[in-house]
């Protein structure tokens, strides 16, 4: 096609081709664009993700083990026993027996934390749901009790999206003073 001549003579205004052009590197332009910024919202939300599980992991095995260590007894699980569910006994009569175990509520399983005839708490959000809540009682008969925890975190995901599926197991071992 020929450009348009104005009444000076000169040529102005686009051919087909030429705007045909411009369309095009301008769509390849925003379409980079639209990914890359894709990209980037799906890794924000990833890393959301595994903070959350990994930041009540740690605070759940932090917590077990901080309050094992000023435990008198293991009452559950016996020596040389595993059990899904952790009771101890501590110096304060009214905090008999502590326990830690899973319930579900809501569709998710929760750890939970009750001391004696206190009312009980949960230790993870409904964000997150325990599994293979494992307590192994490892004492020695006549040593200082010695109890291995291990648990999985799972990232609660109703939607089944791939992007938000995120699990991470954690491992302890704490000694009563």
């Amino acid at each position: 096609m020929k450009k348009l001549v104005n009444y000076s003579g000169s040529r102005s205004g686009y051919t087909m081709i030429e705007m045909l052009l411009y369309i095009a590197i301008f769509s390849l332009i925003i379409g980079s664009i639209l990914s890359v910024a894709s990209s980037i919202s799906t890794q924000r939300i990833q890393n959301q993700i595994t903070q959350e599980v990994d930041y009540q992991g740690q605070k759940v095995l932090t917590d077990i083990t901080q309050n094992l260590r000023n435990a008198s007894s293991i009452n559950l699980p016996s020596v040389g026993n595993t059990s899904s569910s952790l009771s101890y006994n501590t110096l304060t009569a009214a905090s008999n027996p502590s326990v830690y175990d899973t319930v579900v509520d809501q569709s998710v399983n929760k750890m939970r934390f009750k001391a004696g005839n206190n009312a009980s708490e949960y230790m993870t959000s409904s964000r997150v749901s325990i599994s293979n809540l494992s307590f192994v009682n490892r004492s020695i008969n006549g040593g200082r009790d010695s109890i291995e925890i291990s648990f999985t975190l799972i990232y609660y995901n109703p939607s089944g999206k791939t992007q938000l599926q995120y699990q991470k197991n954690f491992y302890g071992v704490t000694t009563l003073r």
